[in-house]
């Protein structure tokens, strides 16, 4: 049989919002930019943030990084 999973994650330090993105208004088509600064447990790979609005998760374009 395989070797028992341990359900548990330990966090060191909790992921923070260092520079949180400020709101904005756009007409329907426009481009917007939201930037922030997180800052993450250095032990939890992969890290990230996932964009939402309204629950649903939002589409990123291939200057996402920038």
């Amino acid at each position: 049989p395989p070797p028992p999973v341990n359900p548990l994650l330990p966090v060191a330090v909790a992921t923070r919002i260092e520079v949180p993105p400020q709101s904005t208004t756009a007409k329907k088509g426009e481009t917007v930019t939201f930037r922030c600064v997180a800052a993450f447990d250095p032990g939890l790979a992969p890290r990230g943030l996932e964009w939402r609005r309204d629950g649903r998760l939002l589409r990123e374009t291939a200057d996402s990084d920038k």
